[in-house]
């Protein structure tokens, strides 16, 4: 309710971005995301268990903090596309409201 979780997110994924046209696309991408769902949400009356969403938007912060640390390539061997990432956690956080 009160966004704090969506700053949190979008502070995870700024952190060690240090051109300016990088910081614009990711925070573009996850307000575009955000955006639609929201904007799906109203017009179409979707509805999603507020729970779930929650969990996930929860996840998402998770996600970006071991991400950061490079986590999956560490473990893994594998670098996930931040950019798709940012878009998909953008949309779950556009249905969190």
């Amino acid at each position: 309710v009160t966004g704090y979780d969506h700053l949190l997110f979008l502070v995870g994924v700024i952190f060690f971005l240090y051109r300016l046209r990088d910081v614009v696309l990711y925070v573009s991408l996850f307000t575009l995301g955000h955006s639609l769902t929201l904007l799906i949400g109203v017009l179409a009356d979707v509805s999603v268990n507020a729970y779930v969403i929650d969990a996930i938007i929860g996840l998402s912060v998770v996600y970006k903090g071991f991400e950061n640390i490079n986590g999956f390539e560490r473990l893994f061997h594998v670098k996930p596309n931040t950019r798709i990432a940012v878009l998909v956690f953008g949309l779950f956080h556009g249905l969190g409201l």
